[in-house]
């Protein structure tokens, strides 16, 4: 393994501490940083390492719109509770430790895939490739409800080489993608060969370190008030926006930028968005984007401004998830003198968060079930927390808000436990309902919700 990704690969293992086989650490390295970019939620790591019979295959997830599903009653329950179509992503991961490329391994993997998707699989599988099958399987009595008529592919062969620009290892990658496409099951098939620093690239931004510096066209600051360090509203190019705000280096939207957010993308086809869709394909109403649409507010617990640049790092977007994403899939069209309007905060402070997420997203309903952090029930479980590991070497963490530990590096992630966790250890534990445990997580903190006292 080359010595810069076995560095990344350690500090995985420390935040996580997923497995006493190296060869297993990365595995589940290159798998969670490939799954982070599809999913706006947290994925366990420890979640994606299992034993028994290997196909091939290291690591598969199915992502409905922007949220893994783990079971086929997660997804049942999540397209039960849609009432428009999703989209679906199957993503496929196989990593390997090599500094070379293999067209044989690529073959491996292509057969793996292969065999997985087939109405009955040749290659023994584990209980966890079993389970993804199922899932897999629920997906497609579902179609009906997915966007295209059909689920996509996401493909990742990763290895610690250079670039892939062999001829033999290029023409391996068509063949996978052919093969994968030629069997009718995706809309869209798209294959990947990562090279080491793509996959340090995914880690990082799987991490959480995102910056970005903007330039701005105009600018306004906030006066100072307890609790903010720094406040603007700024007119910035909305093409420069989709480019170092949304995208990724892979050109990837970041879904984890949007974990603060208490809305999904809901689609291009509801009133709203479609309203929004409007004005972007319309060339002279796209003039007046900045003054027709709200904008997007964003905190940071680092936001510099200078001239006429702006610098963000560890950003979230609370509210403008539709306009982002809308902006995103019509990248293509947005002219060069579009505007947006943003609000910039600078706070730490968890109180301003909420008040600011609250306020925010009060222009329409908004189910109470999402803002769960902000309830005094929850923040007591936070303190109970705090005051019951204060004393203790290896104390636990109660994450009431996403990613609160995630830039402490004394804190490591297998001791962190959110909203979810907690809910799931309830229903099981003193709600004599074991089986809500394993339910799609939204279903289960709303049923729970009128509970909370």
């Amino acid at each position: 393994m080359h010595r810069v990704v076995k560095a990344h690969v350690t500090d995985f293992e420390n935040k996580f501490g997923v497995s006493d086989d190296p060869s297993k650490q990365y595995e589940a390295f290159v798998s969670y940083s490939i799954f982070r970019s599809f999913c706006a939620e947290n994925v366990d790591p420890r979640d994606l390492i299992y034993d028994g019979d290997d196909p091939g295959i290291d690591g598969v997830m199915t992502f409905l719109d922007d949220s893994c599903v783990s079971s086929p009653d997660e997804v049942r329950d999540a397209f039960s509770s849609r009432k428009r179509d999703s989209d679906v992503t199957v993503v496929f991961s196989q990593a390997k430790t090599s500094e070379s490329w293999s067209k044989s391994d690529i073959n491996v993997f292509q057969s793996g895939i292969i065999d997985f998707l087939s109405s009955s699989h040749a290659y023994p599988h584990s209980d966890f490739m079993s389970n993804a099958r199922d899932v897999f399987d629920e997906i497609l009595r579902h179609v009906g409800k997915i966007r295209d008529g059909k689920p996509k592919a996401a493909i990742y062969f990763a290895t610690t080489a250079r670039p892939a620009d062999d001829r033999e290892i290029l023409a391996a990658k068509d063949a996978l993608k052919a093969s994968i496409a030629d069997t009718g099951y995706f809309s869209d098939v798209d294959v990947a060969l990562l090279k080491r620093d793509s996959v340090v690239d995914m880690w990082k931004s799987a991490a959480g370190q995102v910056e970005a510096t903007l330039k701005v066209l105009g600018s306004a600051a906030f006066p100072k008030v307890p609790g903010v360090e720094e406040s603007y509203v700024v007119t910035v190019n909305a093409a420069d926006f989709v480019q170092k705000i949304l995208s990724d280096k892979n050109g990837r939207i970041r879904q984890q930028i949007f974990e603060a957010n208490v809305r999904d993308f809901i689609g291009l086809d509801s009133e709203v968005n479609a309203e929004i869709s409007g004005t972007l394909n319309d060339p002279h109403k796209q003039q007046r984007f900045g003054i027709l649409n709200n904008g997007v507010t964003i905190i940071s617990p680092d936001i510099r401004l200078a001239g006429f640049e702006i610098f963000l790092k560890d950003f979230q977007v609370v509210n403008g998830c539709q306009t982002s994403h809308i902006l995103f899939n019509y990248r293509e069209k947005i002219a060069a003198d579009a505007t947006l309007m943003l609000k910039l905060v600078e706070t730490s402070d968890p109180e301003v968060v909420d008040d600011i997420v609250r306020s925010t997203n009060r222009q329409t309903k908004v189910d109470e079930v999402q803002f769960l952090a902000t309830l005094d029930a929850v923040k007591a479980i936070e303190r109970f927390f705090d005051a019951r590991g204060a004393d203790e070497e290896y104390r636990l963490y109660f994450e009431r808000r996403k990613n609160q530990f995630s830039s402490d590096e004394n804190v490591k992630a297998i001791r962190v436990f959110d909203i979810q966790d907690i809910a799931r250890c309830v229903a099981a534990m003193f709600l004599d309902k074991p089986e809500v445990a394993s339910r799609y997580p939204n279903r289960l903190t709303g049923e729970m919700r009128a509970g909370i006292q």
